[in-house]
């Protein structure tokens, strides 16, 4: 879904972080005002994708704060998507 290079502000080693659906109900469920991911890749917000590698990074054991400190503090690269995250599986 959402891939970035996650560099600490303390000079940690970065780390590669993947969003994936785990981390978009973890987003819609904290705020019932919150934008359904639909509505995120119609019209990307950096705060809203930040959010949700927050719930990523949370999940994996990288991050115990905030996500509003997690944004604040942490430096973000987002990636290109690969050609592999357009695939479909099998059903």
């Amino acid at each position: 879904m959402f891939t970035a290079i996650i560099t600490p502000p303390d000079g940690g080693e970065s780390y590669t972080l993947t969003a994936d659906s785990r981390d978009v109900v973890e987003w819609e469920l904290s705020d019932h005002r919150k934008n359904y991911f639909g509505q995120i890749q119609e019209r990307l917000s950096l705060v809203a994708v930040g959010e949700l590698l927050f719930y990523a990074a949370r999940r994996e054991g990288h991050y115990s704060g905030t996500p509003r400190e997690f944004i604040k503090t942490n430096k973000i690269d987002l990636q290109a998507p690969s050609e592999d995250d357009d695939e479909v599986g099998p059903t």
